[in-house]
Protein backbone atom coordinates (compact mmCIF):
# COMPACT_ATOMS: atom_id res chain seq x y z
CA UNK A 1 0.00 0.00 0.00
CA UNK A 2 2.85 2.44 0.85
CA UNK A 3 4.36 1.79 -2.56
CA UNK A 4 1.06 2.65 -4.29
CA UNK A 5 0.64 5.92 -2.28
CA UNK A 6 4.24 6.88 -3.02
CA UNK A 7 3.64 6.27 -6.74
CA UNK A 8 0.48 8.43 -6.73
CA UNK A 9 2.31 11.26 -4.95
CA UNK A 10 5.22 11.01 -7.40
CA UNK A 11 2.85 11.20 -10.39
CA UNK A 12 0.98 14.19 -8.87
CA UNK A 13 4.22 16.09 -8.19
CA UNK A 14 5.48 15.33 -11.70
CA UNK A 15 2.23 16.57 -13.25
CA UNK A 16 2.37 19.77 -11.19
CA UNK A 17 5.95 20.42 -12.30
CA UNK A 18 5.10 19.79 -15.94
CA UNK A 19 2.10 22.10 -15.74
CA UNK A 20 4.30 24.88 -14.35
CA UNK A 21 6.82 24.39 -17.13
CA UNK A 22 4.15 24.49 -19.80
CA UNK A 23 2.89 27.83 -18.53
CA UNK A 24 6.39 29.33 -18.62
CA UNK A 25 7.10 27.98 -22.12
CA UNK A 26 3.93 29.56 -23.55
CA UNK A 27 3.24 32.80 -21.68
CA UNK A 28 -0.21 34.33 -21.87
CA UNK A 29 -1.49 37.87 -22.04
CA UNK A 30 0.69 40.71 -23.28
CA UNK A 31 3.97 38.83 -22.85
CA UNK A 32 5.97 37.80 -25.95
CA UNK A 33 4.63 34.77 -27.77
CA UNK A 34 7.45 32.67 -29.25
CA UNK A 35 7.28 31.26 -32.76
CA UNK A 36 5.59 27.86 -32.72
CA UNK A 37 6.83 24.86 -34.67
CA UNK A 38 4.87 22.80 -37.20
CA UNK A 39 1.60 21.46 -35.87
CA UNK A 40 1.13 24.37 -33.47
CA UNK A 41 -0.56 27.69 -34.13
CA UNK A 42 1.86 29.82 -36.17
CA UNK A 43 2.34 33.52 -35.42
CA UNK A 44 0.41 36.04 -37.46
CA UNK A 45 2.60 38.51 -39.30
CA UNK A 46 1.49 41.91 -40.44
CA UNK A 47 0.84 41.85 -44.17
CA UNK A 48 1.00 45.59 -44.76
CA UNK A 49 3.31 48.50 -44.08
CA UNK A 50 2.02 52.07 -44.37
CA UNK A 51 -1.10 50.97 -46.33
CA UNK A 52 0.86 48.89 -48.86
CA UNK A 53 -0.30 45.28 -48.56
CA UNK A 54 1.18 42.00 -49.73
CA UNK A 55 -0.85 40.77 -52.71
CA UNK A 56 -2.08 44.28 -53.61
CA UNK A 57 -1.95 45.02 -57.32
CA UNK A 58 0.77 47.33 -58.59
CA UNK A 59 -1.86 49.83 -59.76
CA UNK A 60 -3.53 49.88 -56.33
CA UNK A 61 -0.18 50.29 -54.55
CA UNK A 62 0.75 53.25 -56.75
CA UNK A 63 -2.71 54.78 -56.32
CA UNK A 64 -2.38 54.45 -52.54
CA UNK A 65 1.05 56.11 -52.53
CA UNK A 66 -0.29 58.93 -54.73
CA UNK A 67 -3.37 59.39 -52.51
CA UNK A 68 -1.14 59.67 -49.43
CA UNK A 69 1.21 62.11 -51.17
CA UNK A 70 4.18 59.77 -50.81
CA UNK A 71 6.89 60.26 -53.42
CA UNK A 72 8.65 57.18 -54.78
CA UNK A 73 11.08 55.98 -57.39
CA UNK A 74 10.75 52.81 -59.43
CA UNK A 75 13.32 50.63 -61.18
CA UNK A 76 12.40 47.24 -62.62
CA UNK A 77 9.30 46.72 -60.42
CA UNK A 78 11.14 47.81 -57.25
CA UNK A 79 9.55 50.85 -55.62
CA UNK A 80 11.37 52.97 -53.01
CA UNK A 81 9.99 55.68 -50.73
CA UNK A 82 11.86 57.59 -48.05
CA UNK A 83 10.61 55.11 -45.41
CA UNK A 84 10.21 51.71 -47.07
CA UNK A 85 10.46 49.83 -50.35
CA UNK A 86 8.47 47.10 -52.02
CA UNK A 87 8.78 44.75 -54.97
CA UNK A 88 6.21 43.67 -57.52
CA UNK A 89 6.12 40.12 -58.88
CA UNK A 90 3.43 38.86 -61.25
CA UNK A 91 1.64 42.22 -60.97
CA UNK A 92 1.25 42.20 -57.16
CA UNK A 93 3.21 43.39 -54.12
CA UNK A 94 5.50 40.48 -53.26
CA UNK A 95 7.88 41.93 -50.63
CA UNK A 96 7.96 45.04 -48.41
CA UNK A 97 11.10 46.11 -46.51
CA UNK A 98 11.75 48.76 -43.86
CA UNK A 99 15.02 50.44 -42.78
CA UNK A 100 13.31 53.16 -40.73
CA UNK A 101 13.02 52.71 -36.94
CA UNK A 102 9.63 54.48 -36.99
CA UNK A 103 8.03 51.23 -38.16
CA UNK A 104 7.75 48.13 -36.00
CA UNK A 105 6.59 44.56 -36.45
CA UNK A 106 3.39 43.36 -34.81
CA UNK A 107 5.56 42.28 -31.86
CA UNK A 108 7.36 45.59 -31.52
CA UNK A 109 10.69 44.91 -33.27
CA UNK A 110 12.25 48.00 -34.87
CA UNK A 111 15.39 48.73 -36.87
CA UNK A 112 18.22 49.07 -34.35
CA UNK A 113 16.87 46.52 -31.88
CA UNK A 114 19.35 43.87 -30.71
CA UNK A 115 19.17 40.40 -32.23
CA UNK A 116 18.42 38.99 -28.78
CA UNK A 117 15.12 40.91 -28.76
CA UNK A 118 14.10 39.33 -32.08
CA UNK A 119 14.82 35.89 -30.61
CA UNK A 120 12.91 36.79 -27.45
CA UNK A 121 9.83 37.95 -29.38
CA UNK A 122 9.80 35.38 -32.21
CA UNK A 123 11.84 32.42 -30.95
CA UNK A 124 14.36 30.53 -33.02
CA UNK A 125 14.13 31.40 -36.72
CA UNK A 126 12.89 28.86 -39.28
CA UNK A 127 15.91 29.80 -41.42
CA UNK A 128 19.16 31.47 -40.40
CA UNK A 129 22.03 32.10 -42.77
CA UNK A 130 25.07 34.33 -43.20
CA UNK A 131 25.40 36.96 -45.90
CA UNK A 132 29.02 38.08 -45.78
CA UNK A 133 29.27 40.25 -42.66
CA UNK A 134 25.55 40.02 -41.91
CA UNK A 135 22.91 37.42 -41.08
CA UNK A 136 19.33 36.82 -42.14
CA UNK A 137 16.70 35.34 -39.85
CA UNK A 138 13.40 34.24 -41.40
CA UNK A 139 10.12 33.11 -39.88
CA UNK A 140 7.37 31.48 -41.93
CA UNK A 141 3.60 31.56 -41.46
CA UNK A 142 1.95 29.67 -44.31
CA UNK A 143 2.31 31.79 -47.44
CA UNK A 144 3.90 34.74 -45.63
CA UNK A 145 7.35 35.25 -44.16
CA UNK A 146 9.03 37.79 -41.94
CA UNK A 147 12.75 38.44 -42.32
CA UNK A 148 15.31 40.33 -40.26
CA UNK A 149 18.59 41.47 -41.83
CA UNK A 150 21.08 41.84 -38.97
CA UNK A 151 24.53 43.39 -38.82
CA UNK A 152 27.22 44.13 -36.25
CA UNK A 153 27.47 47.68 -34.94
CA UNK A 154 23.71 48.33 -35.13
CA UNK A 155 22.80 48.02 -31.43
CA UNK A 156 24.39 48.07 -27.99
CA UNK A 157 23.52 44.41 -27.36
CA UNK A 158 25.52 41.87 -25.37
CA UNK A 159 26.64 40.09 -28.54
CA UNK A 160 28.97 42.61 -30.14
CA UNK A 161 26.29 45.09 -31.12
CA UNK A 162 24.45 42.76 -33.51
CA UNK A 163 21.12 44.34 -34.35
CA UNK A 164 18.34 44.67 -36.90
CA UNK A 165 19.42 46.70 -39.95
CA UNK A 166 16.16 46.11 -41.80
CA UNK A 167 13.10 43.89 -41.63
CA UNK A 168 10.55 42.88 -44.19
CA UNK A 169 7.50 40.82 -45.00
CA UNK A 170 6.98 38.79 -48.11
CA UNK A 171 5.02 36.14 -49.91
CA UNK A 172 6.54 32.68 -50.16
CA UNK A 173 7.24 31.83 -53.80
CA UNK A 174 5.54 28.73 -55.10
Amino acid sequence: MKLRIGYVVLVAVGAALLTGCAEKAHPKGDEPQPHMSAGQEAPAFDTSINSIELGMSQADAIARLDAMGITYSEVDNHFKTDDFRFSIRDGVVHFIEVENPSYETNRGIRVGDPVERVDEMYGAPDQHYSLGGATMEEYFDGETYLSFYCMSGISASDHGGWGVYSWGIGRVSG
